[in-house]
């Protein structure tokens, strides 16, 4: 059913809640998450089809058109997921809203109005790591909250397939919209070299993002003789740093790796636009924004061939087999070696890029508020 179609039913815009912790909570503001979060409510609160008022602690920051729903809890502490976890359920029953919407992995324990629930990945329940087995229990109970959602929405067909296989979810009610990529990334207008020649690559540490493997990538290329640097961006902490500091001991060249970590806004763009190229050496994603974000600043992207990334990157970026290191490092030589496919990888990144619009993105959350509000999945 399109938006168009339900909204004729309707004598007022559908009553939207949402969940709005992530835009003030510091572990996910400038993470995924948050990002997220703000992007869709940015292109949310210009329609008018849809009332959106967002749950979030006095104060905090929100996007025109969005309105808010203030909750009264005490500054952030170790405790302030259980406190989220125990008094969601009341802010939502307090509000009695058309729709409700948890973007993230913080699902209501109950929740008696009509809900839609984001699910970016299950990587937890996917990737064997000690460190994921350790969380299995606390993500298998968070997973089968999501389980009651009304309509659950996907970030890409490979999250929503692992869904049905691992979390036995009928795929009736599972929704694939993929996220979309900030107008703030785009390509330099002039050509420009950077002094120090450097590749790029973007995630917060975790044991599935590749860190090892991007290490492996740089000391490949410094010994065939090329210069470039590895830059990382992500938020560190004291056990990042720690994790980090020991897979960087066994690096041959890891005075050329730069461990950047949180960047604002204009250093990012300026970083995707300036590198030589993007490498995603990740082990398991649910969407991969950092393809995305390289590809609408211009920037050749190279991936191991897992979970989301074919298809977020489609036939614009370089895939190898996942987990072929000396392969992604055999393919940057070929990019920083030859000019032409450099050129054309960033003139079919900037048209892929284009297929993933925050605005189309919102027409289509639009669309599912509406379907949920009339009891329709």
């Amino acid at each position: 059913m399109t938006s168009e179609g339900t909204t004729s039913e309707r004598s007022r815009p559908a009553r939207v809640l949402f969940d709005g912790r992530a835009l003030s909570d510091p572990h996910s503001r400038d993470r995924g998450f948050g990002v997220f979060a703000r992007a869709l409510l940015a292109e949310l609160g210009e329609r008018s089809d849809v009332s959106i008022r967002a749950l979030v602690r006095g104060g905090t920051e929100l996007p025109p058109g969005i309105a808010e729903a203030p909750v009264h809890r005490l500054r952030e502490h170790r405790f302030s997921a259980r406190e989220h976890d125990t008094r969601l359920p009341f802010e939502i029953a307090r509000r009695k809203p058309d729709v409700f919407h948890s973007p993230g992995l913080e699902p209501p324990i109950f929740c008696r109005s009509p809900w839609v629930q984001t699910l970016h990945d299950v990587t937890p329940l996917t990737f064997e790591h000690p460190f994921f087995r350790a969380e299995r229990t606390r993500w298998r109970r968070v997973f089968a909250r999501m389980e009651r959602a009304t309509i659950i929405v996907a970030v890409s067909r490979s999250t929503a397939d692992a869904a049905v296989r691992l979390l036995d979810i009928d795929p009736e009610r599972i929704e694939v919209i993929p996220n979309g990529v900030d107008r703030r990334f785009h390509p330099r207008t002039e050509p420009y070299r950077p002094e120090t020649p450097y590749l790029l690559s973007v995630g917060v540490y975790g044991p599935h993002k590749g860190y090892a493997e991007a290490f492996a990538v740089i000391d490949m290329l410094a010994r065939r003789g090329y210069p470039h640097r590895l830059k990382i961006v992500g938020t560190l902490n004291d056990w990042r740093r720690g994790q980090i500091t020991r897979l960087l001991a066994s690096v041959e060249h890891r005075d050329r790796v730069d461990l950047l970590g949180f960047v604002d806004d204009e250093q990012l763009c300026a970083l995707y636009r300036d590198a030589a190229a993007l490498i995603m050496t990740s082990r398991s994603e649910g969407f991969g924004l950092p393809i995305v974000e390289a590809m609408a600043s211009g920037t050749p992207v190279l991936a191991f061939a897992n979970t989301s990334l074919p298809e977020v990157a489609g036939d614009a970026g370089l895939l190898v087999q996942d987990g072929d290191v000396a392969g992604i490092a055999d393919r940057v030589a070929e990019v920083l070696d030859d000019p032409s496919l450099a050129l054309r990888l960033r003139e079919t990144g900037l048209a892929r890029a284009r297929e993933f619009d925050w605005k189309a993105v919102a027409d289509r959350y639009a669309e599912v508020y509406l379907r949920a509000a009339a009891g329709k999945r």
